[in-house]
């Protein structure tokens, strides 16, 4: 318990630890007061990160659950870049996610909005584990959106891990990576898609394909 404690004081605190921080051109931090209503509509799926340097939105919406074999993992990686928008709505006590191909809704999810809003960023993706390959003690990571002082609708993603590196080297590390989101031009007319796993589907037509074809 003392061992745990310590381990859990030294990562808050944060002694001898780093932080790094990245993001887009003149990033600017997030309005300390929104209203949800300001992240709704139509999202470009690929958003800017760095000078020069382009994500996918849908990246960090659907997380693959295990880790994938490298052919996988490029099929991945076609998938989202296939992914032109993303729409973000609100149902009642909940937000919904949908990616958008080729005006066509492929993959949704809806977030329950119970302890997900601090009334600045919304938080649709979190995590917590003590122990990993590598390491023990906390490992956090968190993704949220919200709109920046600039006006700018962007997304965040929070590591911050501190503990025993190989069980003997003490550490502390925060992460801080954001990526600024573009409202689309015009609003996509979305259509009945019978597309049962988006995400599985298309690994099988890479595959099918051959691996020339995943190649980025």
């Amino acid at each position: 318990m003392i061992f745990i404690r310590s381990m859990i004081a030294f990562f808050l605190i944060g002694l001898g630890g780093c932080s790094y921080n990245s993001g887009p051109v003149n990033n600017a931090d997030f309005r300390s007061s929104i209203s949800l209503i300001d992240l709704e509509g139509f999202y470009e799926n690929k958003m800017e990160v760095s000078e020069g340097r382009y994500d996918w939105f849908s990246r960090y919406l659907w997380i693959a659950e295990e880790k994938l074999e490298y052919e996988a993992l490029l099929a991945r990686t076609s998938k989202h870049k296939a992914i032109n928008h993303i729409r973000i709505s609100f149902e009642k006590d909940s937000v919904k996610f949908e990616a958008i191909k080729n005006d066509c809704v492929v993959a949704s999810k809806k977030l329950e909005l119970e302890n997900r809003f601090d009334g600045s960023e919304f938080i649709f993706d979190s995590s917590f584990q003590f122990f990993s390959e590598v390491h023990v003690g906390p490992d956090y990571r968190r993704r949220t959106i919200g709109v920046d002082t600039a006006g700018d609708p962007k997304v965040r993603s929070l590591n911050r891990a501190g503990g025993l590196l190989f069980l003997f080297l003490p550490f502390a590390i925060t992460q801080i990576s954001d990526g600024r989101l573009k409202k689309a031009a015009e609003n996509p007319t979305d259509v009945d898609c019978e597309i049962n796993d988006y995400w599985v589907e298309l690994l099988q037509e890479e595959k099918a394909k051959g691996s020339e074809s995943l190649i980025p």
